[in-house]
């Protein structure tokens, strides 16, 4: 591992020079440059704001519940902006990253409070049909809310996802937790060892400089709680709903 101060080389060679961490770069108020927001706004729930957007004015409406946060809204940046044209979407930012708050205590990451954040912000919009596209953790929020709220989901998608992620088995608890040592202890190397593992082809570098980016603009701290959060969790029998 590096000390906290120093940077992989990746972080030189690939992603360049970084802003302050732990909040969105200057200028970054808007996740996609080639579309802007039909609307946007904020949901508050006990006193942690919460922001969404919505793209296109017309189609069916589909929404993306937030994924794990260590990364936010601009990771759709290929996706939305074409799929705007012919659907209504609703995305946002999860709490801990993005437009969002970042709450620094424990009992904000919860599964609990990303269905809750999720539900306010579609009755916000509002959406009464909607299809539910759920990328990796987010799977968790979308399988839940569509057996809790059937009649309001009109399709269910989801690409990568999983919806138990149980701590029955010893090695699996203890690479939990070898994982937030290296979050809080090396947050750079973390970024550069998490972002190397999902991009893995060898002639595309942007996938992993973005996601270094998108990691960056949330903190340690917050980092080790959201992993802790998605942890421990399964919805399985929702799902056989």
């Amino acid at each position: 591992m590096t000390s906290p101060a120093e940077k992989p080389r990746q972080f030189t060679t690939i992603v360049g020079e970084l802003p302050e961490g732990g909040r969105l770069p200057e200028g970054d108020a808007q996740p996609f440059e080639s579309v802007r927001p039909e609307r946007q706004g904020t949901v508050e729930r006990n006193g942690v704001k919460i922001w969404y957007a919505v793209w296109g004015d017309r189609g069916p409406w589909l929404a993306f519940p937030p994924t794990y946060q260590i990364a936010h809204s601009q990771l759709l940046k290929a996706t939305v902006p074409y799929l705007c044209r012919h659907f209504r979407i609703v995305t946002m930012d999860g709490r801990g990253n993005g437009r969002s708050d970042r709450p620094a205590a424990r009992a904000a990451y919860t599964l609990d409070e990303y269905y809750a954040d999720f539900a306010a912000v579609l009755d916000a919009v509002p959406v009464e049909r909607v299809a539910l596209v759920a990328i990796s953790a987010a799977t968790m929020t979308a399988v839940r809310f569509a057996a809790e709220r059937p009649e309001q989901v009109s399709h269910l998608v989801i690409a990568g996802g999983f919806i138990e992620s149980r701590l029955d088995d010893p090695k699996v608890a203890a690479v939990v937790r070898s994982l937030n040592q290296f979050i809080l202890g090396d947050y750079p190397g973390y970024l550069d060892w998490f972002f190397s593992t999902v991009f893995t082809e060898p002639h595309s570098t942007k996938p992993f400089e973005d996601g270094v980016r998108y990691g960056w603009s949330s903190s340690p701290d917050v980092m080790a709680l959201c992993n802790e959060s998605w942890l421990g969790q399964d919805v399985r029998e929702l799902a056989r709903r």
